[in-house]
């Protein structure tokens, strides 16, 4: 469960500095926020703001300030916590841990197909000019040039 201030902002930003993603995580953030949000967190890379984040179920609540943070977390998540059974609340939480990691079944062409785009992008020059740019707080400088993987 996450809980932010209304000040919070959440980006996915492997693109900006020019590194794919994995699909297991792809899969896990289009079950979380539906394709287009994902498309648009992945491809955009900007920051959304905390009641976009609460809207699309990123989050579960946003708090005003410090003080109703505190507020919210006690009411909300530690008193019923602390009401209800460890040793089912323990399982449940393996449960979904289990289940949220599960994905659709992929076959083998399509999994190679999906390592042969990251492959791509790790023998890129854009991946070393965005792991260089990082390392140097610079903005990149990418080309669009793809490895010769073809």
């Amino acid at each position: 469960m996450i809980v932010s201030s209304k000040d919070s902002t959440f980006a996915i930003t492997p693109a900006k500095i020019g590194i794919p993603y994995n699909a297991s995580g792809l899969i896990h953030f289009i079950n979380q926020l539906g394709i287009n949000k994902a498309r648009e967190m992945f491809f955009l890379g900007t920051p959304i703001e905390a009641e976009d984040a609460l809207n699309v179920g990123l989050i579960n609540h946003v708090a005003e300030d410090s003080e109703a943070l505190e507020r919210l977390l006690e009411d909300h998540f530690l008193a019923p916590l602390r009401r209800n059974s460890i040793l089912s609340i323990s399982a449940i939480k393996r449960q979904f841990r289990i289940l949220s990691r599960a994905a659709t079944v992929i076959s083998a062409e399509n999994f190679e197909r999906i390592n042969y785009y990251r492959q791509k992008v790790y023998c890129g020059d854009d991946y070393k000019e965005g792991i260089n740019s990082f390392l140097e707080k610079r903005p990149p400088k990418y080309k669009g040039k793809a490895s010769d993987l073809d």
